[in-house]
């Protein structure tokens, strides 16, 4: 189970699974958007055009500061030491979860168009009944956090391919290795 929750985060909620025998590799993402969504709530509620702008940053760090944690997450799925199955986790299961197995999905071959419509099916996945307006901006993906992801990688790498190869180190032979371990083909 790798969990890219933050230190913070794994204080709070400890995982009781290594009780269990089950591993728990850390790749920490530090989610600096909290303090800007809580001065966000603090200065009168839900913006979604303040909310947005915030989420597109998120997504744009992921590209450009988080690369290593999202490649050593491939690393490790690829490793055949890593059992399988296994999870891949972090607070609320959207956002860092959500772009690191866009990753893996595209890594595997898989169109863009399915990615982001898996990446989509997150919406809906929580009950919105009695929660706030604010959590419940918060709560859901939009197709432009993924896209604002994807055009951050055309414009600093040049394509998707060239980023799995560069700073992933996912050159053909290492995706179809991945390939080989994750899909079965028919």
């Amino acid at each position: 189970m790798i969990d890219l929750r933050d230190a913070d985060a794994r204080t709070r909620a400890p995982s009781r699974l290594a009780q269990f025998g089950i591993r728990e590799p850390h790749l920490p993402i530090e989610p600096r958007a909290m303090g800007a969504l809580r001065e966000l709530r603090e200065a009168g509620g839900p913006d979604k055009s303040a909310l947005a702008a915030i989420m597109f940053e998120v997504y744009r760090r992921f590209v450009n500061e988080h690369t290593p944690v999202f490649a050593s997450l491939l690393r490790l799925v690829a490793d055949e030491a890593t059992p399988l199955p296994l999870v891949v986790h972090c607070t609320a299961g959207k956002d860092r979860t959500g772009w690191a197995l866009a990753l893996l999905l595209l890594a595997l071959g898989v169109p863009r168009e399915t990615v982001l419509d898996d990446f989509m099916a997150s919406n809906g996945r929580w009950s919105m009944q009695g929660v706030s307006a604010d959590w419940a901006l918060r709560a859901t993906v939009h197709a432009d956090y993924l896209q604002c992801a994807f055009d951050e990688i055309d414009k600093r790498w040049g394509s998707m391919h060239a980023y799995l190869e560069g700073p992933f180190g996912l050159d053909q032979q290492a995706r179809e290795r991945l390939i080989a371990r994750l899909l079965v083909r028919r």
